[in-house]
């Protein structure tokens, strides 16, 4: 019995040293964080960023499957339409491929699903920039009754 009580202090003063350095780490790291002031832009800096054209619209665009549409089968058929003679990348739930567009800038890929949601992304490379465009499908095996 004395053995048990002996050990039992011993662990619990090895678990106390454990639990205070852990602490001082962490307190000298806020002390840090404190000492070193997050770098803000200057005007010049700002006026730059606010200048930059606003264009964010994509040009890829994507006619079907529509954005958080459900599907009940485990593939779709993606569509849609991007720059002419251009690759574009497509990143799934399930995979990842590479597809050209057309003269006209068509696409058109069958895509599988995973159960559930599945994000799917459309990549294009344009003037040294990344345009994308993003849909949700939801895949689901269960009988819908409209």
């Amino acid at each position: 019995m004395r053995r048990e009580i002996i050990f039992a202090i011993i662990l619990g003063i090895i678990l106390g040293g454990v639990i205070l350095y852990g602490l001082r780490l962490a307190n000298n790291a806020t002390k840090n964080l404190d000492s070193n002031p997050a770098v803000s832009p200057t005007p010049a800096e700002t006026a730059q960023i606010t200048s930059a054209p606003s264009n964010n619209q994509s040009p890829i665009v994507i006619s079907s499957p529509q954005d958080n549409s459900v599907s009940i089968t485990d593939k779709i058929i993606l569509s849609g339409v991007g720059p002419a003679n251009s690759e574009l990348a497509l990143l799934t739930e399930k995979s990842e491929d590479f597809i050209k567009t057309d003269d006209q800038g068509r696409f058109s890929l069958e895509i599988p699903l995973v159960g559930g949601e599945n994000e799917i992304t459309v990549s294009a490379l344009i003037d040294d920039q990344i345009k994308s465009t993003t849909i949700t499908i939801i895949y689901t095996s269960a009988k819908i009754n409209l």
